[in-house]
């Protein structure tokens, strides 16, 4: 049977070539290419693992971090709509102590604890009295299909099947040799490297051994399979002493780049083989089996992970269509004593679109920032904002078949490429200056500040549209939904308040907001809702109420996809 895109169920995403090598060499069965969309960049090897038909992809050569790593995830989904779920496997640094024997060639695998999802992105927050760092947000968790697959695999001892697995990858590829523990020295976190002469310059022969922490030999060399908390951000971690710190502060086990990137809008479990100690001393030469071990431990991972099926009867043929919500079906309301205070400053407008662009009448728009049918707005009309404070934005639905569908959000970011960095708030005063293809929408949504004639309170607090909550569940009350007032001082969430337990909630993250903006209207990929026999669904756009301001975008409406 030739397959086709839909046919791929999971994806598979690696930060660079090592760690695709070792993917593929895991791999049951490798099939031929497919054809993807011109608008998607990746490189894909495709191929299956026991049941299930797995779409792998890198991030570009020489581009490194969440960002990137969100894009690739973005087009992976664009491309292969059934993915169920993700994997981002590769290598990382290892994070040793006391409670922890994390050693090289070791496994990390995310794994939620108290608050946090299994990965913190540990570079993002804010900056307190006294100059201290306080960590902010929170990422999702793997989804829970993969969590069972974790539970299973806690219960068996894996080392051994992995170290079989990774033998047959030794031979079709000598590059992935273990090094054997002579190769795996631990310095004391204070003791920075001493570079070696020559091309011995990446190795530790110049470093002092007496600073080499003392461990108790192991009695087998199997890797070892850690479950609990990720650091990701976008810098490479190489200090021991800023590892131990963090690690203190928030008990994480492994340090890598990419998966803070994933989390929020590509649901995956995150698994890194240990390469290095996140210190000084890193260097390449444990990465090839890193990334072995960890291509492993994924396979284990697909190997106790059913494959989905929505019905028991699989040879019914799915009639459920694509629903397409427009925008002009939803309400939008906001703190109408704050907009009477500041009439100028706060409001949300509806806007016709014009019929051959496909954005607002009157925006001059640049052709390459014009998509397919499929990702313009839905309707006549779109709702553009320009700075609200507690925001709803809500539609209920009714009519819709009973069964599985993926949300898709479709949204424009017309901000300009000066945008304030992933940090937080606006310095009073700073509004984004626009690309010429589209100041005239700019000059509405965010006009020219005038330095103190904003209110202090107002203008500290402005915030970006990556603080809004795209959520999706089952009305409390169908007939009450849209025009339900909200007491903001005791509810902070709307969600919980409308919508029945059990809802979706989708953070839209700063990573995918800055791969979005400027790229024209784009859909982003929500979570995966079941209707029930009510046949009606709730869909709504909010954020944390707060004296915080959110704006800077148009809202186009809504895809509910059959999966």
């Amino acid at each position: 049977m030739e397959l086709k895109r839909c046919d791929y169920t999971v994806g598979w995403i690696c930060a660079i070539p090592i760690e695709k090598t070792a993917a593929i060499a895991v791999l049951d069965e490798v099939h031929k290419p497919l054809r993807v969309p011109a608008t998607d960049t990746n490189s894909y090897t495709l191929g299956r693992l026991g049941e299930h038909n797995v779409a792998i992809a890198c991030l570009p050569s020489g581009h490194y971090g969440t960002v990137p790593a969100a894009a690739v995830a973005i087009n992976m989904r664009n491309s292969f709509p059934a993915i169920r779920f993700g994997l981002m496997v590769g290598i990382g640094g290892g994070v040793p102590s006391a409670s922890n024997d994390i050693r090289l060639g070791d496994i990390v695998v995310s794994q939620p604890s108290g608050d946090s999802g299994g990965v913190i992105q540990y570079d993002f927050g804010k900056t307190i009295e006294k100059g201290r760092f306080v960590h902010t947000g929170s990422l999702n968790s793997p989804p829970t299909v993969l969590l069972s697959a974790l539970s299973a695999l806690q219960a068996i001892i894996l080392g051994s099947t992995i170290s079989t697995i990774v033998q047959d990858g030794e031979q079709q590829d000598d590059r992935f040799f273990y090094p054997g523990p002579t190769a795996d020295q631990l310095f004391h976190s204070d003791y920075d490297h001493v570079p070696g002469v020559g091309r011995q310059v990446d190795t530790c022969r110049q470093c002092s051994s007496a600073q080499v922490v003392s461990r108790p030999e192991r009695t087998y060399d199997d890797p070892h399979i850690h479950y609990g908390l990720i650091a990701s951000g976008n810098q490479v971690m190489k200090h021991g002493k800023t590892r131990d710190r963090i690690a203190n502060e928030t008990g994480v086990l492994c340090f890598e780049m990419e998966a803070a990137g994933l989390m929020n809008n590509f649901p995956c479990l995150v698994v890194r083989g240990i390469c290095d100690y996140s210190d000084s001393h890193k260097n390449k030469r444990w990465q090839p089996y890193a990334a072995l071990v960890a291509a492993a431990y994924a396979k284990e991972v697909l190997r106790h992970t059913p494959t989905g099926s929505d019905d028991d009867d699989d040879d019914d043929e799915d009639t459920r269509e694509t629903y397409h919500l427009s925008p002009k079906d939803f309400t939008a309301v906001h703190d109408e004593d704050l907009d009477q205070d500041y009439p100028d400053m706060s409001f949300w407008y509806r806007e016709p679109l014009d019929p051959d662009s496909h954005y607002p009448i009157g925006v001059q728009v640049d052709a390459r920032f014009r998509r397919p049918g499929s990702i313009l707005p839905i309707g006549d009309t779109v709702l553009t904002l320009r700075r609200i404070c507690n925001l709803i934005i809500r539609g209920c639905f009714r009519g819709i078949a009973p069964g599985r569908y993926q949300v898709q959000w479709i949204f424009w970011f017309p901000a300009g490429r000066n945008c304030p960095p992933s940090s937080g708030h606006v310095p009073n005063g700073f509004y984004p200056e626009a690309d010429d293809v589209e100041n005239s929408v700019l000059e509405r949504v965010f006009p020219t500040a005038i330095p103190g004639e904003f209110p202090p309170e107002v203008d500290s607090a402005f915030c970006f549209p990556w603080s809004l909550l795209l959520i999706a569940g089952q009305p409390r009350n169908f007939g009450s939904y849209l025009l339900e007032t909200i007491d903001v001082d005791k509810h902070p969430l709307a969600a919980p308040v409308l919508l029945r337990e059990g809802f979706k909630e989708q953070p839209l993250d700063p990573g995918l907001w800055n791969t979005k903006r400027n790229t024209g209207w784009c859909i982003i990929h929500g979570d995966i809702v079941d209707v029930d026999d009510s046949k009606q669904i709730a869909l709504m756009i909010t954020k944390h109420f707060e004296r915080q301001w959110v704006g800077g975008f148009s809202f186009g409406g809504v895809k509910l996809v059959p999966v």
